[in-house]
């Protein structure tokens, strides 16, 4: 006796997500494309539709962001997750610079629908963008975003807001916003230390880095030092030439 078509349709669904890891080839994508549409999954199981978005827009296939955005710009009505997965695929390719255009929704020409909701993924994608096309004006925009949607409390996204400063040369913003945060990981001290000792303020990195070891057995753990606060610390010691801030380091 044949399985209840709701049943059936949810085996279907988890034998496609058990195909997901497997693509490689731009043809195996276009294929798999095919077959959520034919099986009508491409509407009736968004997450997976998200997940295969995704991983599209991350292959390293030169042909398969394009075709990434050719299936977000199909959908008649696409969801936060379909735009994330544009987003984050965009910010990580050789033109980040076009994640903006999509974030402010010129690369999705009329008559396509209203953009979904963005959330605090959305604009973490579009930060990591700015930040590797050294756009300071745009991460003051997604700043302003942030505080517009209320996701001042995701303690990732505003430790990618403060990197993103730091790498556009805003160190006054990024220290600000360091400044601000109520909650704290160890990424956010070393996105701070890290703009500091790589830009113009290695003597603050130092002075950032002191004041993290002084408050060491006090922090929770999850802002304990790693290697990546050591060669950030160290790299501002280089900077200076001091062999004595190295020591302390060390």
């Amino acid at each position: 006796m044949p399985p209840p078509p709701s049943t059936a349709a949810a085996a279907a669904a988890a034998h496609l997500e058990s195909l997901l890891p497997r693509l490689a080839s731009l043809p195996q994508y276009k294929q798999f494309h095919a077959r959520l549409l034919t099986s009508g999954h491409l509407d009736s199981h968004p997450g997976l539709r998200a997940r295969f978005l995704d991983r599209l827009a991350l292959s390293p296939h030169p042909a398969a962001l394009p075709q990434a955005l050719l299936l977000l710009r199909s959908l008649p009505f696409p969801a936060t997750n379909d735009l994330n997965a544009a987003l984050r695929g965009l910010a990580a390719s050789r033109h980040p610079a076009r994640s903006l255009l999509l974030l402010a929704g010129r690369l999705l020409p009329p008559p396509s629908p209203p953009l979904p909701r963005l959330d605090a993924l959305s604009l973490s994608f579009a930060l990591r963008a700015s930040a590797r096309c050294s756009d300071a004006p745009t991460t003051v925009q997604i700043h302003a975003l942030v505080i517009r949607l209320g996701v001042t409390a995701d303690v990732r996204l505003l430790t990618t807001l403060v990197d993103s400063y730091a790498k556009c040369g805003y160190l006054v913003s990024a220290r600000k916003v360091f400044d601000e945060m109520t909650f704290r990981d160890v990424a956010t001290w070393n996105a701070l230390l890290a703009g500091l000792a790589q830009g113009t303020e290695p003597n603050l990195a130092l002075a950032l880095f002191h004041r993290l070891a002084d408050s060491f057995q006090e922090l929770p753990s999850r802002e304990e030092p790693n290697e990546v606060t050591i060669v950030a610390a160290l790299s501002a010691c280089a900077l200076l030439g001091s062999l004595q801030d190295g020591l302390y380091v060390h």
